[in-house]
């Protein structure tokens, strides 16, 4: 038969299976719900929230305050058992209530947060079966079938694949307060090829009820994804794992623009849009991790990778200082080449400008220097009409002198005449 995940006091799903749980968009939580065994939820936020649990008869409510962690996924559960409630957090007890059966819960934090509730289905049953039941798979072209289980601690499963490939499976993660944990058997088989996988349900106690609980997923040939078609504000949990792919680092990933892994070839790259969808080109609004380091996608950046990048900045989380990306859209290969002729161009021009301020300094300078050497000579020309006038005066007074003296007239009316004449000459 097939079971809910919240009909069953199940732990935190953190396998593969996570990818594909519904992903509400961030918003102010209040959410409430019927409680039968368990619920399971991710938050990716280290924003406050409160889940309230309230037993049939509303007396005396349950609260618990939990906060997440910053830039990664924390996962919590609220598992009943028959005289107690558990709060686990990443799979550990985090809080015990005894003499508590809730019936229904409160969820709600007073801010935006990014949360995704944990609801699937899978089979389950609690009876031993003689005769082994029997799925029937295409594979889709995949490589490889991923086999989920949760047994009791008694209980154990024989599978075989196309009737060749038998192997068992026990419950290695044990329950813990009766807690059921899953464990994963990863199954490879011909992508072309129907798959046949039977199990056969066993205990070792044949006086012990024993339970078993069986999901499926197909995996690709490189790594999975999960489908983020309608979603518009939503954070990569995990992008790639174990495959035969170099795995870039983030400096890589920096410097190429959507795409995420490098292959043989270039039609063997992943690129974002090989993820998401034809619509997320360069992984708009996600967060990408390689090796626990994170970085908002190009152009984008906030606790949510949700906030554009300011003018002037670009690339993972806008940590890169951009000339020409508009709108926090980081330039490609050819705009960045554009890019760097346009910055030589500029270099080149600055320097031609200072270049031609440097020659008309100069020549401004020679101009002011032969000004110069026209104003001494025009200076030395007038120094040397004045010597040659005072020189002529001169010679006119030593010849004026000369004859006076020599005819030694001793009228003062005479010298008198003689001064005028020498006053005349000094000045005519």
């Amino acid at each position: 038969m097939k079971k809910n995940a919240t009909t069953l006091p199940l732990g935190s799903l953190t396998d593969r299976r996570w990818e594909d749980l519904p992903f509400p968009n961030a918003s102010v939580l209040k959410y409430t719900s019927a409680f039968d065994s368990s619920f399971s939820f991710s938050v990716f936020s280290n924003t406050k929230w409160v889940i309230r649990l309230v037993m049939s008869n509303d007396s005396s409510p349950m609260d618990y305050e939990g906060v997440g962690e910053l830039n990664r996924w924390t996962h919590y559960s609220i598992v009943s058992s028959e005289t107690s409630t558990y709060i686990y957090k990443n799979n550990k007890m985090e809080s015990l209530e005894q003499e508590f059966k809730a019936t229904y819960f409160i969820l709600k934090s007073s801010r935006e947060i990014v949360w995704r509730p944990h609801i699937y289905e899978f089979l389950w049953s609690n009876f031993t079966s003689p005769e082994p039941f029997t799925l029937e798979i295409n594979p889709k072209k995949k490589t490889c079938i991923l086999l989920y289980t949760s047994l009791g601690a008694d209980s154990f499963l024989e599978v075989s694949v196309n009737n060749e490939n038998n192997f068992r499976i026990i419950q290695n993660k044990l329950e813990e307060n009766g807690v059921q944990l899953w464990q994963t058997h990863k199954i490879d088989v011909d992508p072309i090829k129907r798959v046949k996988l039977s199990f056969t349900k066993k205990t070792f106690n044949q006086n012990i009820d024993g339970f078993w609980a069986i999901d499926i997923k197909l995996c690709g040939s490189y790594t999975e994804f999960f489908d983020l078609k309608a979603t518009t504000n939503t954070i990569c949990y995990e992008l790639n794992n174990n495959f035969d792919k170099s795995v870039p680092g983030l400096d890589f990933i920096r410097k190429n623009p959507g795409v995420l892994v490098i292959g043989a070839n270039y039609k063997n790259n992943i690129y974002c849009s090989d993820v998401l969808g034809r619509h997320f080109l360069k992984c708009e609004k996600h967060k990408i991790c390689v090796s626990n380091h994170c970085g908002c996608s190009w152009g984008f950046e906030g606790e949510n990778c949700s906030n554009e990048c300011a003018t002037g900045r670009s690339g993972l989380s806008c940590t890169e200082r951009s000339i020409s990306a508009p709108h926090g859209t980081p330039a490609s290969a050819g705009s960045r080449a554009d890019t760097s002729v346009a910055i030589f161009l500029l270099f080149l021009s600055i320097n031609l400008m200072g270049l031609g301020r440097r020659i008309n300094s100069l020549e401004r300078e020679r101009e002011r220097e032969r000004e110069r050497e026209r104003v001494t000579e025009r200076e030395r020309e007038r120094e040397s009409d004045t010597v040659l006038r005072l020189t002529g005066i001169l010679s006119r007074c030593i010849n004026f002198l000369a004859t006076v003296l020599k005819f030694h007239p001793k009228d003062s009316s005479f010298y008198s005449n003689v001064t005028k004449v020498l006053y005349v000459q000094s000045w005519g």
